[in-house]
């Protein structure tokens, strides 16, 4: 792909690497300047990459100032421009897509050279769908066009056209990222592989891509893994594959489903992987399969991880709580990846083999017992003689109330969306975990009895129709995810 790439003199020490990247890739790069942090005008290098594309010189372009936003209304003052200002991935990729954009437009003082040049890549390998929605809009949008006088910009000293090596610079001073997706510059970044793809493994793939590193993904669903592949990872067709594709010490992360799925996955691992290797478990697993797993990889020279990890279907966005358990050690060693993965302060080493999945163990047991009382708190309230705005209290209670919490925003959401909760059976699932704590509290002789009346809770939803666990059911699809039964 043919590939126009300028900045202004903010953008400018983003340039070089941008164009060095892409052309890595395979693309023909045209450099169009700026070729110093002398102060230019940022209009004259989105009317440079603008008009290139609109005369055919280039397939797409890439063009970076401060914020993006300046180039980003430039641009979009060509006739047959459709620039798009992009932050995150699922934009880069959705632009190009569903909205057939051709310039990129990115911001240096937002996102960060690892993160500019992830957003590049997906946005130079993302195609136009062609699906008939998004014709008909896009229709709609060259009508608009076709309507109205469009001003170009102008102005003296524009760019000349200039084609070969990168320009020479550094990445100039610190950069600060409103959203820390990853390592800034002089970070190490790290070669990963990345087994389940599913609902959470897929954004934790996608947040690792935007933070930089180079991922392996695998899964046993094909699709997946090209969907995985189109944003910018390396696929896999297998676990072998996967672990050919790593260099050593290789660290391969593993999200698939407890029990037997996550048994045999590490299992082929362990008969692939060598000494110095890493597995980290990012599921829920059960902390004392955490154990004998350490103790059976440990003997061949492979290190064990378990990390719970709590985020939902909004990780990709906010971050993942990460616990993490293991040797001190192994874990040093993926700190790139976990202050990747984790927003500011949002991953701790808590001990050693067993110890991350024992807390989000706990944590979920934690979990179980604030949804049932918000869901036994707004059921009462529900059939109350004062015929009570249910979303608007529980709004009302986010605003410095000492209940205030995300579960409650989300309660706030559903409630809002549906005040009734009529879309919804009272049917609320338990993964395990509620289960496995009230459990260790048995075992340890420590009562637990909220958790155990919340995991009971659930138990009798499968049995009687309340307005409870319909709220129960909602709030575990609302940041979970999770299927709901209607």
């Amino acid at each position: 792909m043919r590939i126009a790439v300028a900045a202004d003199h903010r953008g400018f020490p983003y340039k070089g690497p941008l164009i060095e990247t892409l052309g890595a890739d395979g693309h023909d790069v045209t450099d169009l300047g700026t070729d110093s942090t002398a102060p230019v005008d940022y209009p004259d290098y989105a009317k440079a990459v603008g008009t290139a594309v609109r005369d055919g010189r280039a397939d797409v372009g890439v063009v970076v100032c401060g914020s993006g936003a300046g180039v980003s209304i430039a641009a979009n003052k060509l006739r047959g421009v459709r620039a798009a200002l992009c932050h995150d991935l699922f934009t880069a990729r959705q632009a190009r897509e569903d909205d057939d954009a051709n310039v990129l437009c990115l911001g240096a003082g937002v996102v960060d050279l690892q993160q500019a040049t992830a957003l590049a890549r997906a946005f130079a390998a993302a195609r136009f769908s062609h699906a008939e929605r998004h014709e008909r809009r896009l229709a709609k949008v060259l009508a608009l066009e076709a309507s109205e006088p469009v001003t170009q910009s102008g102005g003296r000293g524009a760019p000349r056209l200039c084609r070969g090596a990168p320009s020479a610079g550094g990445l100039g001073g610190p950069f600060e990222a409103p959203h820390d997706l990853g390592p800034l510059p002089g970070r190490p970044l790290m070669d990963v592989g990345f087994v389940g793809l599913g609902r959470m493994g897929g954004n934790m793939v996608a947040r690792l891509l935007g933070g930089g590193h180079r991922v392996v993904a695998y899964d046993r669903a094909t699709s997946a893994v090209e969907a995985t592949a189109r944003a910018g990872a390396t696929a896999a067709r297998s676990i072998p594959e996967l672990v050919a594709a790593l260099a050593p010490p290789r660290a391969v992360w593993v999200m698939v489903p407890a029990g037997e799925p996550t048994e045999s996955t590490i299992r082929e691992l362990g008969e692939s992987l060598g000494r110095d290797d890493t597995i980290i478990d990012g599921g829920n697993t059960h902390y004392k399969d955490d154990v004998r797993r350490a103790g059976d990889l440990g003997a061949r020279g492979i290190a064990y991880v378990d990390a719970g990890t709590s985020g939902g279907v909004w990780g990709l966005e906010h971050g993942y709580c990460l616990m993490v358990g293991g040797d001190a050690a192994a874990v040093h060693r993926l700190k790139p990846v976990l202050d990747t993965l984790a927003p500011p302060d949002g991953w701790l080493h808590v001990g050693g083999p067993g110890a991350g999945h024992y807390v989000k163990m706990i944590h979920n047991g934690v979990e179980y017992g604030m949804m049932q009382a918000y869901a036994e708190g707004f059921e009462l309230m529900s059939v109350s003689d004062y015929g009570l705005d249910l979303p608007r209290i529980a709004d009302l209670w986010n605003r410095g109330s000492v209940v205030r919490s995300w579960l409650l925003e989300l309660t706030a959401d559903a409630l809002a969306a549906d005040p009734k909760l009529t879309s919804l059976k009272p049917w609320v699932e338990d993964s395990g975990e509620g289960r496995w704590t009230v459990a260790d509290g048995v075992e340890k002789a420590v009562p637990t009895p909220v958790i155990t009346a919340s995991l009971y809770a659930r138990f009798r939803s499968r049995r009687e129709n309340s307005f409870a666990d319909r709220l129960l059911a909602a709030l575990r699809n609302a940041f979970g995810g999770h299927a709901v039964r209607r």
